[in-house]
């Protein structure tokens, strides 16, 4: 007797994972000296994560790294990493501690960076020092592949500009797989250090800027204030996170303008006043309303725009 056995293989289901992330700003266009807030939502499988890192790079309009820093998205995940910034503080050239700096200083930073894995890692790491006001003053960074199960110093040096803000200033370091723009990701939660900037005269003091922004829903966002000198035009926001083994990467593009400049053209003359002029008189909520002619923010078109394109007319970017 033979007996004929049907084997019938029914393939297994498998839900695919999504991690996705988003990003966006606060305004699309910004005037040097205002705040930009950076913020968007992680979500895995459509769920937020609220244990999550979000990298974020902020790039000028010439491509340069103006901002690289690490957020969370909620809680700080509780984890062993493979790489992680054991140690930074302010230092001078020799990695000796030091606290104080004057404008015009080179500000070094002894950084100590571990690799607890059983492989050499290659490790981007990446500083970012911002004034008391959260104004970019610098940022560097240097990549290396750190040997397994053994740590790594370095030392590296941040110039503090002359019309930096007096007061405590702050350095953040991060350890990324690659830079961000081009979908690295981080390897740990950002550390920090804290150090003074200084008059040539001893220590002062100076007033914080005290600005308002609209708060945008987000479970990540970071704020920072344009520097007063920086090339205007484009530019970009690029994010990345790794959760659970799956990657996610988005950007953003804002644009940078000089006070006065309405149109965008990187220049002020006659067709930005002309633009004031249709404006001129207008509040928020008006039909003839320009919020690009509001200079100061404060909701109406008036003299004190006009004084302000005045101030920069016949200037270029």
């Amino acid at each position: 007797m033979s007996i004929l056995l049907l084997v019938i293989i029914i393939p297994r289901s498998y839900t695919q994972s999504n991690l996705n992330l988003t990003v966006k700003t606060n305004r699309t266009a910004y005037y040097v000296g205002e705040n930009v807030q950076i913020c968007g939502n992680l979500t895995f499988d459509s769920e937020p994560v609220t244990d999550g890192l979000v990298a974020i790079e902020i790039n000028d309009a010439r491509g340069t790294p103006i901002v690289l820093r690490t957020v969370t998205t909620g809680t700080r995940p509780q984890m062993a990493w493979y790489v992680y910034v054991g140690m930074v503080f302010a230092s001078d050239q020799q990695g000796n501690p030091k606290n104080n700096f004057y404008r015009g200083d080179l500000a070094y930073f002894n950084i100590t960076v571990v690799n607890n894995d059983i492989i050499p890692r290659v490790t981007l790491v990446t500083i970012t020092a911002l004034d008391k006001n959260q104004v970019p003053m610098g940022s560097a960074s240097i990549k290396s592949t750190i040997p397994e199960d053994t740590y790594v110093r370095f030392i590296i040096s941040i110039p503090i500009p002359s019309d930096a803000a007096l007061g405590t200033a702050t350095a953040y370091v991060n350890a990324y797989t690659e830079w961000p723009m081009i979908q690295g990701t981080p390897y740990c939660p950002e550390r920090n250090a804290t150090f003074n900037i200084i008059s040539s005269g001893g220590a002062s003091t100076e007033a914080s800027a005290t600005t308002t922004i609209q708060q945008l829903s987000g479970n990540y966002n970071l704020t920072f204030k344009l520097p007063t000198q920086i090339p205007k035009g484009n530019f970009t926001a690029y994010v990345t996170s790794i959760y659970h083994g799956f990657e996610a990467f988005n950007s953003t593009i804002f644009q940078v303008k000089m006070l006065g400049d309405i149109t965008g053209d990187n220049r002020v003359n006659y067709l930005d006043l002309f633009q004031l002029a249709k404006a001129y008189g207008s509040k928020e909520g008006d039909t003839k309303y320009n919020p690009e002619a509001d200079f100061n923010r404060d909701g109406n078109v008036n003299y004190l725009d006009l004084f302000v394109l005045a101030k920069n007319y016949g200037k270029s970017a």
